[in-house]
């Protein structure tokens, strides 16, 4: 009946092809752990925090005790307040927020969150370097995360635009 409309060999040709994809098609558990890519990052040194650092635990936490991703993260932030002048208490107590709700998906998840915005920080450094591209000034939820605002990731400030960081945990 089939034949009246396709001639075989069209139709073994579809089979053949159905039978190609269908090849290339692996496992996917929806169980399965979280998988973050991973790019290597510069290895700080674990350090005790300043005086005007030492309130905020889950940013020490990260300095004294993180792995290097986490390192990585919470002293290039820092730096970049400093850097932009806001080395100050409201923005250090507005990151520490964010460390904590990284720290605990981290642990909820049994990976390390930080790597993920260290990863899309070189994603956007190679876009604006070499990407012949342009990168917008935000990405939807991340605008919330001052971490993202640091690492380049965004443009957008969200302490001064009063964007509240949980609309990204």
């Amino acid at each position: 009946f089939f034949e009246d409309y396709v001639p075989r060999e069209e139709f073994e040709q579809w089979t053949d092809n159905t039978n190609y994809v269908r090849d290339q098609i692996k496992l996917y558990d929806v169980y399965q752990p979280q998988e973050i890519p991973e790019i290597e990052v510069a290895d700080f040194e674990k350090r005790p925090p300043t005086a005007l650092e030492a309130p905020y635990k889950h940013l020490v936490k990260m300095m004294s005790e993180g792995c290097r991703q986490d390192r990585y993260w919470v002293n290039t932030c820092i730096n970049a307040l400093k850097e932009k002048n806001l080395y100050n208490e409201l923005y250090l107590k507005r990151l520490d927020d964010e460390a904590k709700e990284l720290l605990e998906i981290s642990k909820n998840l049994d990976i390390t969150m930080t790597q993920y915005y260290n990863t899309m920080q070189k994603i956007i450094e190679i876009i604006w370097d070499k990407g012949n591209s342009l990168v917008g000034p935000a990405r939807g939820s991340a605008t919330g995360f001052l971490s993202c605002y640091l690492l380049g990731i965004t443009q957008v400030d969200p302490v001064v635009t009063n964007l509240p960081y949980w609309r990204l945990t």
